[in-house]
């Protein structure tokens, strides 16, 4: 038990006058995503050391040397430069202005750190027949075993978290979330299902739809192939991204948002960009997620050509209508802007939770999100995937004692 810790009311260290900079504790983000008001108490969720010098760089030294390597064309190339000078001119701009610290105090165990789910997630068929949603309760839920969760929707309707255990392992489910735990290219109909019988029309939505949808999906990864963290998509028999982009884009409601984590692959972020067309979405927003050390320098060099210490969430809304002139077909126009997010990286394959940035996009309080390939709950929020329940594990976390 943490004593005598401030719980802090955002996970936002610093933000500029015109929210194109932030700088986000990411463990904290993820925290308060799961819900800490009605007096339940915020808990820490468990991470790792703080970077707190910059990674050891084998990059290639002279121009000759990478402009051997490098395989760019001219645009590619623009490109990479735009974003190293937005990422350089932003944490300039953090150093003169923010006096803070660049992440907060972390809880940090000798667990290892890819902590493993209690199972192995189910890669067979799914199941024949949907199930109804299983409905928790205020007090201590369990099952069996995890095959009595797996492709079915699980609800907790309260307003407060409560805990379901699943085998031997306990799990903090948020207040007001939903969670689907299985493949997406498994359960697109137990999904579709359920959206269309538990979602009525609202003001900005029809039947089965949501306002924003989230998808951080396996892209193809050596790093993650080599630490076994989670599996990519050249690991599974169905690409999980095309399999999603066939029939979510029914479930986006007009004008709804969505966002879609990237890698630096050119190729990548143009069969996104793709999907975005074929779906009538425009693409408004990139954030850059910088990663730095706990003193605010990049973890690897900006102009790396084997790795960059940043990744992107493009941020695209859904249109009644296809523009009669689509922007440049440059991948970032002049009318795409463009926005920084600093956060020192937590444990492998934690993204910053969006969460409390993205709200500030709805005009109404009540919207519904949607997070696929999820890693762990959000308080209110829809969840799907294979490890939706991963950092939701009870001995993740500590209770804060204010």
């Amino acid at each position: 038990m943490f004593r005598n810790v401030p719980v802090p009311d955002s996970a936002i260290l610093y933000r500029d006058a015109s929210s194109s900079v932030a700088l986000l504790d990411i463990p904290m983000s993820i925290a308060l995503a799961q819900g800490t008001g009605g007096g339940f108490p915020l808990k820490r969720l468990m991470s790792c050391v703080p970077l707190q010098q910059p990674y050891h760089s084998n990059e290639p030294k002279s121009d000759a040397a990478r402009a051997k390597l490098s395989q760019s064309n001219e645009e590619e190339i623009r490109i990479d430069q735009g974003i190293q000078s937005l990422v350089s001119e932003a944490l300039s701009k953090i150093q003169d202005v923010h006096n803070g610290r660049w992440c907060l105090d972390r809880w940090v165990t000798s667990q290892p750190e890819h902590t493993p789910l209690p199972w192995t997630p189910i890669s067979g068929s799914p199941q024949s027949t949907i199930m109804p949603p299983l409905i928790l309760s205020a007090h201590m839920n369990q099952v069996s075993s995890y095959d009595e969760i797996h492709d079915q929707l699980v609800w907790n309707p309260t307003n407060g978290p409560t805990v379901l255990k699943v085998e031997k392992a306990n799990f903090i489910i948020p207040p007001l979330c939903y969670f689907l735990p299985s493949r997406v290219e498994h359960s697109q109909s137990v999904f579709a299902h359920m959206a269309t019988n538990l979602l009525p029309s609202t003001p900005s939505c029809n039947v089965g739809e949501f306002d924003f949808m989230l998808l951080d999906p396996p892209w193809p990864n050596r790093s993650v192939r080599r630490s076994k963290s989670y599996m990519t998509s050249e690991s599974q028999s169905a690409d999980p991204w095309t399999s999603v982009s066939r029939f979510l884009n029914r479930h986006l409601a007009i004008s709804g948002l969505i966002g879609v984590w990237i890698t630096n692959k050119p190729s990548i972020r143009n069969e996104v960009l793709k999907t975005f067309r074929e779906w009538k979405v425009l693409l408004i927003e990139a954030w850059v997620w910088v990663k730095t050390t706990a003193a605010g320098e990049p973890i690897l060099p900006l102009d790396g050509i084997w790795r960059k210490p940043y990744e992107i969430l493009l941020l695209g809304r859904k249109m009644e209508d296809v523009p009669v002139q689509w922007p440049s077909l440059s991948p970032f126009p002049a009318e795409v802007c463009m926005r920084v997010i600093a956060a020192v990286p937590d444990l492998h394959s934690r993204k910053p939770c969006v969460k409390e940035l993205i709200e500030t996009y709805f005009q109404y309080k009540q919207y519904r999100a949607l997070e696929v390939f999820a890693r762990n709950l959000t308080e209110g929020w829809w969840s799907w995937g294979d490890e939706v329940l991963k950092f939701n594990l009870e001995h993740n976390w500590e209770t804060v004692d204010s």
